[in-house]
């Protein structure tokens, strides 16, 4: 079998880090994979502990610097060497490592460069990777921008009837309202980002005047447009399985 790259990031996930990293790294270490995590300048402390599995072993590669999640699955990526990267693996999960290497089984069966999406993980070759130009600068989505530019390319496959999370964690979050509101703004800022319509965004927004705040913001940030997301939407929320026709060429 050809190397495997796990690409984790984080961010001050300290009430959420030990069960997630106890859940999956022990089982990802065993099958010879390599770890690489990217640091978001965490203040509470879950860096510290990521050090310290760096020591004893667990982890072999550990950068740290100002980054948002898509910027630091990017550089978790770039500093990998593994021909095939899982990513969207994240320290408030615990996951089933079952259903992990059902996923990995499931992907070494396509025999082909693909995006394959279960529900809580991705796996993709380097190759592929490489050729889509890696992960963008983004706080939110930046799976969904990746995953819709492999579609555009006829190399995307999905399979959400596999989920391999077993409980997401809670973390200590600041008051629920304003933690609720900052989201739904990130949330809306960065599916504009990368080309959802306005109208799908107001749609499917909990508060159509924060969605609409959020559509103005984004114009005044860098933005990567992509043709692909209503066509990746409608997958994304319509299928448990989706893989391109046979017949399709890339």
């Amino acid at each position: 079998m050809q190397r495997f790259s796990v690409c984790i990031t984080n961010y001050n996930s300290i009430s959420t880090i030990k069960q997630a990293t106890e859940s999956v790294l022990h089982h990802f270490r065993d099958r010879g994979f390599e770890i690489v995590i990217s640091d978001n300048m965490s203040s509470d402390g879950s860096f510290e502990y990521l050090r310290e599995l760096e020591r004893e072993g667990l982890v072999d590669k550990l950068f740290r610097c100002v980054c948002s999640r898509g910027k630091g699955r990017d550089l978790s990526f770039r500093n990998s060497t593994g021909d095939h990267i899982i990513c969207n693996i994240d320290m408030d999960v615990v996951y089933d490592t079952v259903k992990i290497d059902e996923a990995i089984s499931e992907y070494i069966s396509i025999h082909d460069d693909v995006l394959f999406a279960a529900y809580g993980m991705i796996i993709i070759s380097r190759k592929l990777a490489n050729e889509l130009g890696g992960w963008r600068d983004l706080d939110r989505h930046e799976d969904s921008d990746i995953s819709a530019r492999a579609l555009s390319v006829n190399r995307y496959v999905q399979n959400f009837g596999l989920n391999v999370v077993r409980a997401h964690l809670k973390k200590k979050v600041p008051p629920i309202l304003l933690s609720s509101l900052r989201l739904t703004y990130l949330d809306c800022r960065d599916w504009y980002r990368i080309g959802m319509p306005l109208m799908t965004g107001l749609k499917r927004g909990r508060l159509p005047l924060l969605t609409l705040l959020s559509y103005i913001l984004s114009r005044f940030m860098e933005r990567y447009p992509n043709q692909n997301i209503p066509e990746y939407l409608e997958i994304l929320y319509t299928d448990r399985y989706y893989r391109r026709p046979a017949d399709n060429p890339r």
